[in-house]
């Protein structure tokens, strides 16, 4: 969100620059009060709309991503198995996936308790 509040200043500041104030807005008003107050000024118009199509991407794309991610990780049933433990997610498991490469390399848990005889 971090770049979502950068592309929310850059459009303030070309505001200011024209005299306008956005003023208390909120991320879902943001949008909304932009527009209203490039409304009529042309080169503004195509500036804050620019900056609202970046700031909309920024905002979309992690969330299809995420999405891509998590359907990834779960049609996986070896990266399925730790999403099971708590705190390893959609993140962890798929990296943890990557580094063991073949879990049949491992002894199954029944060895880890008994050791090697």
């Amino acid at each position: 969100m971090e770049k979502v509040r950068a592309a929310e200043n850059s459009s303030r500041a070309a505001l200011r620059n024209f005299g306008l104030r956005t003023g208390s807005v909120t991320r879902k008003t943001w949008e909304g009060r932009a527009r209203d107050l490039a409304d009529g000024h042309d080169i503004l118009e195509g500036l804050v709309g620019a900056m609202l199509r970046v700031r909309a991407l920024l905002i979309a794309e992690p969330d299809a991503l995420d999405g891509q991610l998590t359907a990834l990780a779960k049609s996986d049933p070896v990266t399925r198995l730790p999403m099971t433990m708590p705190g390893v997610g959609v993140i962890v498991a798929p990296g943890f996936r990557s580094a063991v490469d073949d879990p049949g390399r491992f002894p199954g848990p029944a060895t880890w308790v008994r050791g090697s005889d």
